[in-house]
């Protein structure tokens, strides 16, 4: 989980670093996202309680927004950052500016090769985060009930 991230279109930025605290106690995560020139961004620190005996994580926004989160919980976060920079990419490859004119093999060809792989990248990361996300939280069909409705 320890590394850094961006996700690049040609109107939003997002940017993520996570580190370890002084003494690495703690995972340091910070998050932002840039769009139109407007940032938003959050810090969240992620550790071991070991009184409770699980993880534990707080997160602060710039809008002045906090949480707290205990147990696995607090690990989603790192998935959702991959989330948020897998849908820079898929926003960018939709873009009408982004894809070529004049024929419509051009067109086949910049879906086969750019928004079917970043549609590829937003999929395996959500695939991530429903397996870490509890049934009852989950506000979707998961794509196993899909294949097996009545």
């Amino acid at each position: 989980m320890v590394g850094a991230w961006t996700g690049e279109g040609s109107k939003i930025v997002t940017q993520v670093t996570c580190r370890g605290a002084p003494k690495q106690m703690f995972l340091v995560m910070d998050c932002s996202i840039s769009k139109d020139g407007v940032e938003t961004s959050a810090h969240q620190r992620i550790g071991w309680d070991p009184q409770a005996k699980q993880i534990r994580s707080w997160t602060f926004d710039s809008a002045g927004g906090f949480g707290e989160a205990r147990g696995f919980d607090g690990c989603v976060a790192g998935v959702l950052a991959s989330v948020t920079c897998a849908h820079v990419g898929l926003e960018d490859a939709n873009l009408v500016s982004n894809h070529p004119h004049g024929s419509a093999q051009k067109e086949a060809l910049y879906m086969r090769d750019r928004v079917m792989p970043a549609m590829e990248d937003v999929r395996e990361v959500a695939d991530r985060l429903e397996k870490l996300v509890a049934d009852d939280l989950w506000p979707l069909p998961k794509y196993s009930e899909m294949l097996f409705i009545k």
